[in-house]
């Protein structure tokens, strides 16, 4: 008999299998802080803080904005597999990125600031091919930055 119960306990065991979960984190210019815990109730203000906070496979929900980049500096750098989602109004309640547009967009003070980077860099191969990043409902948008007057554009 507990030869049996011990074979029905390890055989019930062998069956579970453990997934990892991701986290959603909220960002927005209008309504977050980024000493905020980053749900949609009380959003981060910064994409790169979020960033910072997440873990890989986490998913970065983006409010409505002009986002410059991590102390304004014209870019953001993403070193982890993260899913970006951009296109939300400022509550998280509505998705439409054809109506809440969210911009990787320097300002006229980083033209030709450096290093000089992409809107967006991408720095995930020390995780291998199998990790992925999603970046939907995004505008790339350097149009204040290409300027040839240093403060008036």
């Amino acid at each position: 008999m507990k030869l049996r119960s011990v074979f029905l306990a390890v055989s019930m065991l062998s069956g579970v299998t453990f997934q990892a979960v991701s986290a959603d984190w909220y960002v927005s210019l209008s309504t977050g802080g980024n000493k905020n815990s980053g749900t949609k109730q009380t959003p981060l203000k910064n994409i790169w803080k979020a960033i910072e906070m997440a873990a890989n496979g986490d998913t970065i929900h983006v409010a409505a904005g002009n986002y410059p980049g991590k102390m304004s500096c014209g870019w953001i750098d993403l070193k982890k597999p993260v899913n970006l989602i951009g296109g939300y109004n400022a509550d998280f309640s509505t998705r439409n990125p054809l109506i809440h547009h969210t911009m990787l967009r320097p300002k006229n003070e980083q033209n030709a600031t450096r290093p000089t980077f992409g809107t967006l860099t991408i720095k995930t191969r020390k995780f291998g091919a199998n990790a992925s990043v999603l970046i939907d409902g995004f505008i790339f948008d350097h149009t204040a930055a290409n300027s040839y007057h240093p403060v008036e554009g």
